[in-house]
C-alpha cells in the first residue's frame, strides 16, 4: 500500500493518499470533494475515521482525474475457481474516472500504477458492470456457482503479470484523440 508520504509519478499522472484532516470530526471524514465529474453515492458519504480503505486521488497535471478506493479485507474463498489469495490479496474496491475524460485508458494507467507501486500484492475487483474493463488487462475471471444473479464476476490479476512500464505505452496526453487503428479492443 502507499504511505501518506509517497506520491507516485507516471507520464505526469500523480497521485496522493487521502487521510483525514484536522479539521474533519473525531468519528467521520469525507475524502473527496464533491465533483459533478465523479459518482456522488461513492465518493461523497462520510466515512468512518478507523474506516480499513485507502482512498486515492489521481491527478494529470492540476486536473484530478481519477478516485480509487482500496481495501485489504478480500474474502474470495467462495469463488470455487479463485486461487487462495489472503494477504497477498489488495482488493480495488472503486475506481471511477472523471465523466469528462473517460475513454483515455486513464484507469488503465491507474491500475498499472497501484500494481507497481504494490509489487508484492495481487489485484483485484468484483467487476459491476465493468467486466470489458478488466478483461482487458488480461485478468483471470472468476464466476461465482450461484450465478451473476446474486454475485459479481471477480477479476484477480495474474501471478506472472508483470506490470507494464508507463513508458512502453502512448502517454495519456496522446491518447486525448481517437487515433486510427487504434489497436484490438482498445478505445481511445
Amino acid at each position: 500500500m502507499l504511505t501518506s508520504a509517497q506520491r507516485v509519478v507516471g507520464q505526469s499522472l500523480t497521485v496522493t493518499v487521502k487521510r483525514p484532516g484536522t479539521l474533519d470530526s473525531d468519528y467521520l471524514w469525507t475524502p473527496f470533494r464533491s465533483d459533478a465529474n465523479f459518482e456522488p453515492s461513492w465518493w461523497n458519504e462520510p466515512r468512518y475515521r478507523d474506516d480499513t480503505y485507502q482512498y486515492l486521488e489521481f491527478r494529470l497535471d492540476d486536473t484530478e482525474v481519477a478516485r480509487v478506493a482500496l481495501g485489504q479485507d478480500s474474502v474470495t474463498d467462495h469463488y470455487a475457481t479463485a486461487p487462495p489469495l489472503g494477504d497477498e490479496a489488495l482488493e480495488i474496491q472503486l475506481i471511477e474516472v472523471s465523466s469528462a475524460l473517460r475513454r483515455r485508458h486513464i484507469a488503465t494507467d491507474v491500475v498499472h500504477m497501484i500494481g507497481g507501486a504494490n509489487p508484492q500484492r495481487r489485484l483485484l475487483a468484483f467487476s459491476e458492470e465493468a467486466d470489458h474493463f478488466w478483461a482487458s488487462l488480461d485478468w483471470d475471471r472468476h464466476d461465482h456457482p450461484a450465478g451473476p444473479a446474486f454475485y459479481r464476476p471477480l477479476f484477480i490479476q495474474p501471478e506472472k503479470l508483470a506490470v507494464k512500464p508507463l513508458g512502453d505505452r502512448p502517454s495519456i496526453m496522446d491518447r486525448t484523440r481517437r487515433r486510427p487503428g487504434g489497436g484490438p479492443g482498445r478505445k481511445t
